[in-house]
């Protein structure tokens, strides 16, 4: 059996700002609907938190936890930790018509630190997006 700590949603709270933070790099560097939330049924079927100039994406904590996904070999340092990529095809059902930018790091996140974290990563936005946006053009199109 499992233990659960339910007071630690620091993996939940990291994404969540995460996102905002990607989302607000978004606008300011390529304008608005640079950057669209995916819907519930997107992010639920397809694991898409959203879209980044039209490319499906997923940023996650739990990497190697992710199936049905082709593990990309670049992986970026950024001083506390490392950015790896891969791209979903499926959910093991069904075939995504459009695949899935999946953007990990490989962090150290807590309750206490996870906006640190998150600040820290946004100074690596330009190498992180850029560099996650041509490994998925390179690989699906």
């Amino acid at each position: 059996m499992h233990r659960y700590n339910f007071e630690d949603k620091s993996a939940q709270n990291f994404e969540f700002e995460l996102k905002e933070s990607i989302g607000t790099y978004a606008a300011k560097t390529w304008g608005n609907g640079a950057f669209v939330r995916s819907t519930l049924i997107q992010d639920k079927y397809q694991g898409q938190d959203f879209e980044l100039c039209r490319i499906p994406v997923d940023v996650t904590l739990n990497f190697k936890g992710k199936k049905h996904m082709k593990r990309l070999s670049t992986r970026l340092p950024i001083g506390i930790g490392a950015v790896e990529f891969g791209i979903r095809y499926g959910n093991g059902k069904v075939k995504f018509e459009n695949p899935v930018l999946v953007i990990g790091f490989n962090v150290r996140v807590t309750n206490n630190n996870y906006i640190d974290v998150v600040d820290t990563i946004a100074k690596k936005y330009e190498k992180i997006l850029d560099t996650g946006m041509d490994l998925y053009l390179e690989e699906v199109c």
